[in-house]
């Protein structure tokens, strides 16, 4: 591979990962809660960019690419390509960091709210054996001293 090559293939590849980063800072701006409940996936389109940057260069690792472009880094067309790389790779690590932020805080505010005794008590449960439903309320007698243990399971 030549220098004009890998310019330009490091340039294609930050100006795909641009187009993904803009798409998904768009989508999160607007609603952060679909974003991440919908819309997450889009980061995924990241990984295709690299394993093409990694397949076209004939490289298997980053430490190989980073071998081959510092081979002919005294071109000032590699220098330029690998700055907006890295550039567009920390505004990406960014992104993600607002993300993992945002989904810390909705954590944490989910899990302060507090929940009273009728909500409690008004929750519908489904019997594993035959499917029918029941009100905590009906499964306690309205006993406000039972005591349940509910499992969640997360995927």
């Amino acid at each position: 591979m030549n220098p004009a090559e890998l310019s330009s293939l490091l340039t294609e590849t930050t100006a795909s990962i641009t187009e993904i980063l803009v798409e998904a800072e768009h989508h999160f701006s607007e609603n952060p809660d679909d974003f991440v409940a919908k819309d997450y996936g889009v980061l995924w389109r990241v990984t295709n960019c690299y394993s093409l940057l990694f397949k076209n260069s004939g490289c298997e690792k980053r430490d190989d690419l980073e071998k081959l472009w510092a081979s002919y880094f005294s071109e000032s067309s590699i220098r330029d390509a690998v700055e907006e790389l890295l550039l567009v790779e920390g505004k990406w690590d960014e992104f993600l960091l607002t993300v993992d932020e945002f989904m810390e805080k909705k954590m944490c505010s989910e899990n302060e709210h507090t929940v009273n005794e009728k909500q409690i008590a008004s929750l519908s449960l489904t019997r594993i054996d035959d499917n029918t439903m029941s009100t905590v309320k009906q499964i306690t007698n309205n006993n406000k001293y039972s005591l349940f243990v509910f499992l969640r399971h997360f995927a």
